[in-house]
């Protein structure tokens, strides 16, 4: 049975997605961040890593949502319906492309939005009226 760990706000979300997708069967154990809004220390008994999502499958520990991504569709996609025949050129080409751009280019501007959100909330009450002026803020 597939086990994900799964933390609150984190790329894991795509995983749960996925298997959800698949009908795979599965169990989940939920972590909530901390204060400091990392992950806990307690996910680092499962990876050394310690970042989430992490799948325990076939006897391994799998880490990297892209990765994790790929190693269920190759594995679990029985019916062939997320990844397209390696024949269809075209098809492949999109579906590689917006597996990647998931993770290149759309991330790095929603981990901005959030670190700028947590600056204006996180802000010395004297600081705040300055970070809210920030356009990523919003």
């Amino acid at each position: 049975m597939l086990h994900l760990h799964h933390l609150a706000n984190s790329r894991s979300f795509r995983i749960i997605w996925l298997l959800e997708e698949l009908g795979a069967d599965y169990k989940l154990t939920c972590y909530e961040r901390n204060k400091a809004y990392r992950a806990p220390d307690s996910l680092k008994q499962v990876h050394p890593i310690g970042n989430a999502p992490i799948l325990e499958a076939d006897d391994r520990v799998l880490i990297e949502s892209g990765f994790i991504i790929e190693y269920l569709i190759k594995h679990y996609d029985k019916e062939k319906q997320f990844k397209p025949d390696d024949n269809n050129e075209a098809a492949w080409e999109a579906y590689t492309f917006w597996l990647h751009f998931a993770e290149a280019s759309l991330m790095p501007l929603l981990v901005m939005r959030l670190v700028f959100t947590k600056v204006v909330s996180q802000s010395p009450m004297l600081i705040k009226p300055i970070s809210k002026k920030n356009p990523r803020s919003d």
